[in-house]
């Protein structure tokens, strides 16, 4: 029996794995979102909670636990009902009290407000500071709340929740061998987790198995001979199948193949002018990726497969549904608190912006 070191278990304990095929059946495709759409979308909130996290100071664990609770969230209910900014915001908020780095929710909401609004700032630079006026504070704060209540009610309160680094950490330590490139092989494997978020792979697989897909995947970036013990290979030593090892790493190199072309081709959201109600944020852009550097060397091999088939699936595509709309801001202050409930039970949750 092969010697493998202790990793932390699944990626959440009481919380369902799916299937890819099961998430290219999401609730936002069966409402009529189109998935290339979908995988946008996702990526837009992903770089969102990314980016507010980092500028409140909040640790990568944290970060990570804010997306796998969004990803979770949305594998259960539709974008098209739901603003996924303000989902994205509550799962910020609540993961930094999981993961025991707690932030003040006015902070939070602050900081949300001005990456949602950045891009339409910089034209009507009054319009921004409407989100530090008191009133729309407390009219946040109490949406804020209720979009956690209802992420609670998704995951069922399912709030154990592990993260890869840990194993990322641990299998580097004792299968990585010493050399000129062990400490670039931790920082790729490092990266790539951190890149993991864009896809739903936290969903499909437990930690350790990204992990090992992550370390995997630096040892050939860098060059380096897989490890081995005692004449057992890498899968052996890591507990993961070749068909789990192919499937993480061809969805992991997927984003660098397709994020540049994807949303090149579709039309940034729309500024909040042209949607006063719902808003959008910038448009995600390939620098988000910490290892874009290195998209054309990894990918290269699957790029034209990958980009055929979505050339074929364009030509199938209509106009993307656009998210429906939401009532204004005064019809849900004045909505009754069993209709709130309700909305809670259905996942869906509104947000006005500032305009």
């Amino acid at each position: 029996m092969v010697n493998q070191p202790a990793l932390s278990g699944i990626g959440s304990e009481g919380l369902p794995f799916y299937s890819r095929e099961e998430l290219l059946q999401s609730p936002s495709v069966r409402d009529g979102l189109e998935p290339h759409r979908e995988a946008q979308l996702r990526r837009q909130y992903t770089h969102f909670v990314t980016d507010v996290g980092k500028n409140l100071g909040v640790p990568q664990w944290a970060i990570y636990t804010a997306v796998f609770l969004c990803h979770h969230y949305f594998a259960k209910r539709s974008m098209q009902r739901n603003d996924r900014y303000l989902v994205a915001t509550a799962c910020l908020y609540l993961s930094c009290k999981v993961q025991e780095s707690p932030k003040y929710l006015r902070d939070v909401i602050k900081e949300a407000e001005r990456k949602k609004w950045e891009r339409y700032a910089r034209d009507h630079p009054g319009e921004l500071r409407k989100c530090d006026d008191i009133p729309h504070l407390e009219t946040m704060r109490d949406q804020v709340l209720v979009a956690e209540r209802a992420v609670l009610y998704t995951v069922s309160f399912q709030l154990r929740i592990k993260v890869p680094y840990p194993d990322v950490i641990q299998l580097h330590n004792s299968l990585t061998r010493e050399g000129p490139h062990k400490q670039d092989i931790f920082d790729i494997a490092w990266s790539f987790l951190n890149d993991s978020v864009h896809t739903t792979l936290s969903l499909q697989y437990p930690p350790e198995k990204l992990a090992a897909a992550a370390l995997y995947l630096a040892h050939h970036v860098v060059g380096a001979p897989l490890p081995h013990k005692d004449g057992h290979g890498f899968c052996e030593l890591t507990n993961i199948t070749e068909f789990e090892l192919k499937d993480i790493s061809d969805q992991l190199l997927e984003v660098y193949v397709t994020v540049a072309a994807s949303d090149s081709r579709t039309a940034p959201p729309s500024t909040p002018s042209q949607q006063p109600v719902q808003g959008q944020p910038s448009s995600p852009e390939d620098s988000h990726l910490q290892l874009q550097g290195n998209r054309v060397a990894l990918a290269a091999p699957m790029a034209d497969h990958l980009q055929q088939q979505q050339h074929q699936h364009q030509q199938h595509i209509t106009t993307p549904a656009t998210p429906g709309q939401y009532p204004p801001q005064q019809q849900q202050q004045q909505a009754p608190y069993n209709q709130q409930q309700q909305h809670l039970a259905n996942g869906i949750l509104q947000h006005s912006g500032p305009g």
